[in-house]
């Protein structure tokens, strides 16, 4: 890949990974259009999504289209990113420059939201409103 994070680098890669996802070799692979930068982020990411079983089998795909960067990171890791004082709720929180009132409501409601999907984890996961 010519430069991590790179739309036009992304965009090609994600054209030559389509027959993969296609054949359901890969069950689904997502990736920014532009970086975000209210996460902190100052470069686009792709995220490829697979079952921990077969990572080896994924990331054997990837690096043969030239991938050489990779952090594995599950579902439940991410979740608690998004948790009260997860990395990724407080970068969003202070992009938005909300007041530390604001910022504790904020930490509340994704705290109820969390606890009550970490303690229904057969219910079908329906996402949040945005």
């Amino acid at each position: 890949m010519d430069r991590a994070g790179d739309i036009e680098s992304l965009h090609s890669l994600a054209e030559k990974l389509d027959p993969f996802v296609e054949d359901k070799k890969i069950p689904c692979i997502k990736y920014d259009r532009n970086p975000s930068p209210n996460l902190g982020l100052s470069e686009c990411v792709m995220m490829v999504y697979c079952d921990f079983r077969n990572r080896d089998e994924v990331w054997e795909i990837l690096h043969a289209h030239g991938v050489d960067l990779k952090a594995w990171v599950t579902e439940k890791e991410t979740m608690q990113l998004w948790e009260p004082g997860g990395l990724l709720l407080e970068r969003w929180m202070d992009s938005q420059q909300y007041d530390p009132e604001t910022k504790t409501t904020i930490r509340e409601n994704a705290g109820k939201r969390l606890e009550y999907i970490y303690s229904h984890p057969d219910e079908i996961f329906t996402g949040f409103q945005q």
